[in-house]
């Protein structure tokens, strides 16, 4: 991920390899960080995931085991709102938070540089 310098301001460039690096390396992350809380995928109840794309949607639910359209949030909002960058993750959490009352959520969003942040959430 990157960025252009065009006449109207800064453009955004995605790298096509993010979906692969989504499906190679964020498991190992997201394990080592439920570990250090003493949990596992099984613990979760809810994954609230920034959706970078399509393609990128499609990795997450490879990546945790989910069933295809499972990250119904995630692509419900970038429908409706496109990538706004990581912050996107907010509008998905926003959306899980009002369609289910409760449980163990884990949030996942990926930014610049191509870094991944996370942080378990009980509501």
């Amino acid at each position: 991920m990157g960025w252009d310098i065009e006449d109207d301001g800064l453009k955004v460039v995605f790298s096509r390899d993010i979906p692969t690096l989504v499906r190679n390396d964020v498991r190992s992350i997201v394990d080592a960080f439920l570990a250090r809380h003493g949990l596992g995928l099984g613990d979760i109840d809810e994954f609230v995931c920034h959706p970078g794309g399509a393609k990128v949607i499609d990795a997450l639910e490879d990546c945790f085991e989910l069933q295809r359209g499972d990250l119904v949030h995630a692509r419900e909002t970038l429908r409706d709102h496109g990538n706004m960058s990581s912050v996107t993750v907010l509008f998905v959490l926003k959306a899980a938070l009002e369609a289910r009352a409760g449980g163990r959520r884990l949030l996942t969003t990926l930014g610049p540089g191509f870094t991944a942040a996370m942080m378990m959430i009980d509501a």
